[in-house]
């Protein structure tokens, strides 16, 4: 089955898709803007490729995912310098997550299951007179750090979407796919 998903690029993608018919995420390309966090934002990135993979076949040459929108409404607004691509693929080639359950996994974030969890998990916290960013970013926590990134697991859990704003990650774009393309426009 095919579904549409579109995804916010750099316009230099057109060129890599003429040239080599697929496009694959690099380092440099999440890296634009973020240097300053990298080494926290693919902390996030390795964890997450590493559960997508698990989901999604990646192909052996793919280390980082695409993000795409799964609906209209989630489509990021085009900035200079960037294209929309609409792309048509087969549903089994899109990761689906909750877009707000992300900020957590970011963040270093526990992700509750329901209210009581949350209630528990901060009584845990309160206990050692920590947040989870301390708890996950030094040693002295390996317990509470290790309930933080199982916690995690509940991004791709569909039962348990609280977002509406629902996003996807793809490994790989080829040429073929693309159904539109919208550029920027002042």
């Amino acid at each position: 089955m095919k579904r549409t998903v579109w995804t916010k690029q750099h316009k230099d993608i057109l060129n890599v898709l003429e040239e080599k018919g697929r496009f694959i995420a690099m380092k440099e390309y999440i890296l634009q803007g973020k240097e300053d966090i990298s080494r926290f934002y693919f902390e996030s990135y390795r964890w997450y490729a590493e559960r997508a993979s698990k989901i999604v076949d990646k192909p052996e040459d793919v280390h980082y995912p695409i993000w795409v929108s799964l609906n209209k409404e989630s489509i990021l607004g085009l900035d200079p310098d960037t294209v929309l691509l609409e792309i048509e693929i087969d549903s089994d080639r899109v990761v689906e997550m909750d877009y707000s359950k992300w900020g957590y996994v970011v963040n270093y974030y526990y992700i509750p299951e329901n209210e009581k969890d949350n209630q528990r998990h901060n009584e845990l916290l309160d206990k050692y007179g920590i947040d989870d960013s301390t708890a996950y970013m030094t040693s002295f926590y390996p317990h509470i750090k290790k309930e933080i990134i199982k916690s995690w697991d509940s991004l791709f859990d569909k039962s348990r979407f609280n977002s509406r704003e629902k996003v996807g990650t793809i490994w790989e774009i080829k040429s073929q796919w693309i159904k539109n393309v919208t550029h920027y426009k002042s």
